[in-house]
């Protein structure tokens, strides 16, 4: 708030170059110094700009999300296609090793 109050004490800046101090993102900090620029009503300006902002984060998040569900899933599908190969090679090892066994008895007799 002191940034701001400081940034607004200087005649050069707008509205919008005030709150320029590095909280809001670089692309909405731009939108709201352009936006600032060409209207005079400030507040209405700051409340589409939030609004805005807080419609493309949800998005941004939800595309986040989608993105990571779908690399989870494919991760544990990998995983248990493992477990179950391996589960089946270790059956299929003592299987061999059991007839190996059988047929080394039933030789020595």
């Amino acid at each position: 708030i002191t940034k701001i109050s400081k940034n607004r004490l200087r005649a050069s800046r707008s509205h919008g170059e005030a709150f320029n101090t590095g909280v809001l993102a670089q692309p909405i900090a731009n939108r709201l110094i352009d936006s600032s620029r060409r209207s005079s009503d400030f507040p209405a300006v700051m409340k589409r700009i939030g609004i805005e902002g807080m419609d493309e984060t949800r998005q941004q998040v939800e595309e986040s999300a989608f993105k990571l569900n779908l690399t989870m899933v494919l991760i544990m599908g990998v995983v248990v296609g493992y477990l179950i190969l391996g589960t089946m090679r270790t059956g299929q090892d003592l299987s061999s090793a059991m007839k190996g066994q059988l047929n080394h008895q039933q030789y020595r007799r």
